[in-house]
């Protein structure tokens, strides 16, 4: 069988479980399983693969058909112009997470004092990505947080291939608890980004969607309504605004919970009078709620 041929056998196959642009995938699941480039693809599409190539095809394949992501196959991801190693432990980098790092680089900190924290961090992307944008400013101190330690062992291999591991502080821990402390002590760091990509999926969302069930379950569900871990940040976050620091929080969300997240930062910390936005992504839907206060 030639690799033209195999090509488009295999992209019925995906066809046929209604994946997305089955061609550009069938090609990028070949690529991965005989260790071509795409256009050594070109070049050979009339060579004739062997029989271990074939197996490899096809055994990659049948993952990729029982909704095993591509990310998680070849075990890696872009985001932001730059590659991260994922697997099973943590969350695949979204394109819709990009605006958080977009809207960061609009505000007007590069002379001050800043700490940013990431928490949940996962692969590390978010926090990477805004230590390889500003990795010569000294000013700014780079946090991530996790409560998996599988997930923040992948962070620090990410943060070392960017030779980053010495910029950011990856810590174990509930949300905001291991950092608390740190930022008590950092009362000169007069701005304080807190990044909150955290699990905001419902069962039913969750149960509806094949292409995440083999993302991590902890990473996906945040309560019925999406918001259970939200409310615990929101009660952590008072323990450390004091009137020398600013501190401004972007909560990643889906469309429907604009208003219910809106109205429990209103809830949980009304006090510090908030000035609450929440942004579009791309698509048109409601996707980041930054709030300052």
């Amino acid at each position: 069988m030639t690799l033209k041929q195999i090509i488009l056998d295999t992209s019925k196959e995906l066809q046929k479980k209604k994946i997305k642009e089955p061609l550009k995938e069938a090609e990028a699941l070949i690529s991965l399983a005989i260790n071509f480039t795409p256009s050594q693809l070109i070049l050979n599409s009339q060579t004739e693969l062997n029989s271990f190539q074939i197996k490899n095809i096809k055994k990659i394949l049948k993952k990729r058909l029982q909704a095993w992501p591509l990310a998680y196959l070849s075990g890696k991801k872009n985001f932001y112009n730059l590659e991260f190693i994922v697997n099973k432990n943590t969350l695949i980098p979204r394109p819709e997470s990009e605006l958080i790092i977009d809207q960061i680089l609009k505000e007007n900190f590069f002379n001050k004092k800043t700490t940013i924290i990431d928490i949940g961090t996962g692969s590390g992307c978010l926090i990477i990505s805004l230590a390889n944008i500003f990795r010569t400013n000294k000013n700014i101190y780079f946090y991530g947080t996790d409560i998996s330690r599988p997930a923040l062992n992948i962070a620090k291999i990410n943060a070392k291939k960017y030779q980053l591991n010495k910029r950011i502080i990856f810590l174990k821990g509930d949300l905001l608890k291991p950092i608390l402390k740190k930022i008590k002590k950092n009362l000169n760091h007069n701005q304080i980004i807190i990044i909150a990509n955290l699990p905001y999926l419902t069962k039913k969302e969750i149960k509806n969607s094949p292409s995440i069930q083999k993302e991590p379950f902890k990473s996906l569900y945040g309560g019925n309504d999406g918001l259970k871990y939200y409310k615990q940040l929101l009660d952590q976050i008072k323990d450390i605004k004091t009137k020398e620091n600013n501190i401004i929080l972007y909560q990643e969300i889906n469309d429907w919970q604009k208003d219910k997240l809106e109205s429990l930062i209103m809830k949980k910390i009304g006090i510090l009078k908030p000035q609450i936005a929440t942004l579009k992504d791309l698509a048109g839907y409601n996707r980041l709620t930054i709030t300052r206060f």
